[in-house]
């Protein structure tokens, strides 16, 4: 997934310890849980089993977006060192291009509100970039804050998301008095629910690396295993509550998931590194080969659908990668 740490990192510096380069957990995390976006975008099992499906889509997919914007909240220091404008420059590019990209697979046919919506929110997955570009405004005008009150601020906000999008539900399946919530789940996806209280707590995760290094790895994947089990837990009881009606994208359990996932695999040593490039690429074309697929292969079925969609996105990357060296397309 695509991440303000793309490039390589400048040393650390300053209040934070993070060692300079790449964690290669990290980025395989990364490829994975782009992959399972696209088991969730295109209905990976869903005509083999619902179970199945449920569990890739609305449990291990919904992880992703809020593990990649922790990630950039990680390295978002080294980013700042080399100047904020840079970082927004690079972000802002990257989402200009790709909204010219998809221009040709919605703009045909879109009213005036869907195409106003497109441009300020972002089409389908493009809407992350955005709220990345938003989101570390927002973290570098608060990155001197104390730990304690940022921390407060940023579960604070958070929740409000996760309330709203729990009021959604409610609402959308006839458990509460329509209070007429808008129904659009971009209320709560997006930069300031969403974006930026992942991406501060992955700035304070960075902060006190020395602390949270020193407590014993099987500490942590207790507290990780516990952690995503009660994530397991709340999305069951969302779905046996809301019969998966309603925005699916904020979760309260998200708070301790990510951070403890993360802490768990920072610590994981060796192994075949990747390029960030990977998940960013397999993430920003895959809508693309979905759209094709639809129109080539009409009538396939989700799983077959998915499996070639994420064999052509995967196959593209190096093209891509390639292609970056003249033009920040990741």
């Amino acid at each position: 997934m695509t991440d303000i740490s793309g490039m390589s990192p400048p040393p650390a510096c300053g209040r934070y310890s993070a060692k300079p380069g790449r964690i290669a957990a990290i980025e395989w995390a990364k490829l994975a849980f782009a992959m399972a976006i696209v088991c969730l975008h295109v209905g990976f099992l869903g005509e083999i089993s619902r179970p199945l499906n449920i569990a890739i889509g609305n449990n291990f997919a919904r992880l992703g977006v809020p593990f990649f914007l922790f990630v950039t909240g990680f390295y978002f220091h080294r980013q700042v060192a080399r100047g904020i404008g840079h970082m927004l420059r690079r972000m802002a590019g990257l989402y200009a291009l790709w909204t010219v990209v998809y221009l040709p697979v919605w703009l045909p046919g879109a009213g005036g509100d869907q195409i106003v919506t497109n441009l300020i929110v972002g089409y389908w997955q493009l809407w992350y970039l955005l709220a990345a570009f938003m989101a570390a405004c927002m973290v570098y005008l608060v990155r001197d804050m104390r730990t304690g009150p940022l921390l407060a601020l940023s579960v604070a906000i958070l929740m409000l998301g996760v309330g709203l999008q729990y009021a959604q539900r409610l609402e959308q399946s006839g458990l509460m008095p329509d209070l007429s919530i808008s129904r659009d789940g971009a209320m709560a996806r997006n930069f300031l629910f969403f974006g930026f209280p992942f991406m501060s707590l992955g700035l304070v995760c960075a902060r006190h690396q020395a602390r949270w290094r020193a407590l014993p790895l099987a500490r942590r994947l207790m507290l990780a295993v516990v952690a995503l089990g009660a994530f397991v837990v709340e999305i069951l009881a969302n779905n046996l509550i809301f019969n998966a009606v309603g925005p699916y994208d904020l979760f309260v359990t998200l708070a301790i998931a990510i951070p403890a996932l993360f802490l768990v695999l920072a610590d994981v040593r060796g192994g075949i590194a990747i390029s960030p490039h990977w998940s960013t690429a397999v993430y920003l074309v895959h809508v693309l080969w979905i759209e094709v697929s639809l129109q080539v292969f009409p009538q396939m079925n989700a799983t077959p659908r998915t499996v070639l969609v994420v064999a052509l996105s995967l196959s593209v990357v190096p093209v891509l990668r390639r292609l970056n060296r003249a033009l920040p397309v990741l």
